[in-house]
């Protein structure tokens, strides 16, 4: 995605395959949440990776104002990611209160797809600055 400036303080979308800085994404997700509840799903390798991703993902919620963000933590493959993107979209839409068993969804899909915990797929919430956390299994197991 990259943003333009198509009038004065409106930024738009287009795709591309090029690089974007977290600023832009920002900016262009300012005021999303405002009026309807929503979720953004990043589904790009290491969007939230180390000390530099999870700052991203503060910024992002305060700014944009969505009740949630979802992506990943490391290099993902994409069909192990495919299926978590589909397995937490299903449950969500599924769940006849989705808001309120936010968490609960997001760790379900960890409990129930390994892979989901290798590629570090987390839940960002504005409540907590934090994430909910994948439990990464030890090589000994």
């Amino acid at each position: 995605m990259q943003t333009t400036q198509s009038a004065p303080d409106t930024p738009t979308l287009r795709g591309t395959l090029e690089r974007m800085n977290a600023e832009t994404l920002c900016a262009a997700f300012t005021g999303w949440g405002g009026q309807f509840p929503n979720l953004v799903h990043f589904g790009a390798c290491s969007v939230f990776a180390g000390r530099e991703g999870r700052r991203f993902a503060r910024d992002f919620l305060a700014r944009s104002g969505c009740r949630a963000i979802t992506g990943y933590t490391t290099e993902i493959d994409w069909i192990d990611s495919m299926v978590i993107d589909l397995l937490f979209v299903r449950r969500f839409f599924a769940d006849p209160d989705p808001w309120t068993n936010l968490k609960r969804i997001h760790e379900s899909v960890l409990d129930d797809f390994v892979p989901a915990r290798r590629l570090g797929f987390v839940l960002y919430t504005p409540a907590r600055a934090r994430r909910s956390r994948p439990r990464i299994p030890s090589a000994s197991a």
